[in-house]
């Protein structure tokens, strides 16, 4: 699907950017570089025991600050609603 995407507006790019069209598509390897290079961990000399731990890790921090903040709602209604 996208790949038919890109070759059905690529030329109405190429008409109104011209030579600067492959701009478009360098900022989006820069971000996709960018979202690898600080969100996926480095796996190098790892054994899979060291990254599933890495990984569980990651989870959890996520998990942790979502439970917190709605912890925090609760505490904020529970303070609403006290007469």
């Amino acid at each position: 699907m996208g790949l038919f995407l890109i070759g059905m507006v690529f030329p109405f790019i190429v008409e109104y950017l011209g030579p600067y069209s492959f701009l478009i598509f360098l900022v989006f390897c820069l971000s996709c570089g960018l979202f690898v290079w600080f969100n996926v961990p480095e796996t190098k000399n790892k054994t899979v025991l060291e990254i599933t731990e890495e990984f569980r890790k990651m989870h959890t921090r996520a998990h942790k600050h979502q439970a917190a903040k709605q912890e925090q709602n609760n505490l904020q209604m529970v303070k609403s609603t006290k007469l």
